[in-house]
């Protein structure tokens, strides 16, 4: 999303502090994509709830997600490329000292 509406590469980390370092967010499953999700809650038998936010499906980030899709669907390689670069680059951008 930063990189369309910002015009840089930025993100969330793996791991967040606030307030000072009060408060860590911790986020275990930033790099696991939606469908593992949504499978794996399946199969634990989990409810898998539809988003209830009225602009769900018309918003920029729907936009977005809809945009990658389509360039993703060229080929199963252009997905696992993508999400291992976003990964990585994810990976050393936490790792780097603040």
């Amino acid at each position: 999303m930063n990189l369309f509406q910002n015009g840089r590469v930025d993100g969330l980390s793996c791991r967040e502090p606030f307030f000072e370092g009060r408060l860590t967010v911790i986020r275990p499953l930033l790099l696991v994509d939606k469908k593992t999700i949504i499978r794996a809650a399946k199969a634990w038998k989990l409810p898998v709830f539809p988003n209830p936010c009225p602009m769900s499906g018309k918003s920029m980030r729907h936009q977005a997600e809809t945009w990658i899709a389509d360039i993703c669907s060229g080929g199963k390689k252009r997905e696992v490329n993508l999400i291992n670069a976003l990964g990585r680059w994810q990976l050393d951008r936490d790792a780097a000292p603040r």
